[in-house]
């Protein structure tokens, strides 16, 4: 529910009638904080992912053998990232994406998309377990003395590569919509500038 600015908060507005959006609230002269909205959030989730992702191509077509925990750690990254885009699209919060339990864990990440509705991308499940299973003690970034068996990046391509595909509609209609909502929520506050406050 949207809420006034008191006098007292708002002596650089003409107004002290104006009406702030849930969750927003003065921070400084000409300043608003307010919650980013989730549409937004996971279209720079999925964005990051295609980059995490170009970067795991790159890098595997130079030479397949070549820094592979450094390949296989962006490969799991973009998963992350695709996965995190997916539920925060779906209306999941910032916070409950940082909890313990999923924040990266590909399985209870994918446990939840899947209780969402995400569309069916083949071996997909399968590829996550593995993807998890190898990085469980974070065996891409830090050494562990594991000795790194995975799949070819050609096989990781044929569903990291749909997962991006069916995603890019789904997450674009949620930016569109959040966009719009954002924008008519916050037309009248066109003097003020407005930070992510999460």
């Amino acid at each position: 529910m949207d809420k006034p600015i008191s006098t007292e908060q708002s002596s650089e507005t003409a107004c002290s009638a104006m009406q702030l959006p849930a969750g927003a609230k003065i921070a400084g002269p000409k300043l608003i904080e307010m919650p980013e909205p989730l549409g937004i959030f996971a279209d720079a989730l999925f964005e990051r992912a295609n980059q995490y992702l170009s970067a795991f191509e790159r890098l595997q077509g130079q030479d397949p053998q070549a820094d592979m925990y450094a390949c296989y750690f962006l490969l799991s990254h973009a998963l992350e990232l695709y996965l995190k885009s997916y539920l925060a699209a779906h209306g999941v919060s910032k916070r409950a994406l940082r909890h313990q339990k999923v924040r990266h864990n590909l399985i209870e990440l994918y446990l939840q998309a899947d209780a969402l509705g995400i569309p069916h991308i083949p071996d997909l499940k399968e590829t996550i377990t593995g993807i998890q299973q190898m990085n469980e003690d974070y065996d891409f970034r830090y050494p562990s003395g594991y000795n790194l068996h995975v799949p070819s990046a050609r096989l990781c391509m044929e569903v990291a590569g749909p997962l991006r595909d069916t995603l890019s509609s789904i997450i674009g209609s949620a930016r569109a919509k959040a966009q719009i909502d954002w924008a008519s929520k916050t037309r009248h506050l066109k003097p003020f500038r407005i930070r992510w406050s999460d």
